[in-house]
């Protein structure tokens, strides 16, 4: 059942249509429109808006006056956001000069790191090895 199929099923739930009426205009089986309808709490009238779950597809109601949701719960909203890195709007990237190689580097989140490693810090901190503090 695609998409599509789902959205027409809803439509013609919130207009009345039976089960039957339904599988034969959609030409789907019966049971399958029933089911569908029944694991997503589909009544005639019930759904006044909807979406679907951008991970798994279930349906989602949406409340009046609430934000709308994007996701049916919150793993499906991380299971989404970790397959999906590239739409993530990053806007805390800073760069920075490491005190103790030189060595120019970006890090996301911390506008107060100084180095770029551990291994840099140290040896700011104690002063040893091959670093600009000597």
């Amino acid at each position: 059942m695609t998409e599509n199929d789902k959205t027409k099923i809803i439509e013609l739930r919130k207009k009345g249509y039976g089960y039957g009426q339904i599988s034969l205009e959609l030409n789907i089986p019966r049971s399958s429109i029933s089911t569908f309808c029944k694991r997503n709490d589909i009544d005639v009238g019930s759904i006044d808006r909807y979406v679907f779950c951008r991970n798994c597809e279930k349906v989602i109601k949406l409340e009046s006056k609430k934000k709308p949701r994007m996701f049916c719960s919150d793993e499906c909203r991380v299971n989404w956001w970790n397959a999906h890195q590239s739409k993530v709007n990053k806007k805390a990237i800073y760069e920075f000069d490491c005190p103790a190689c030189g060595k120019h580097f970006t890090t996301y989140g911390n506008a107060k790191q100084k180095y770029c490693s551990h291994a840099c810090y140290i040896i700011t901190r104690y002063k040893r090895g091959n670093g600009k503090n000597e």
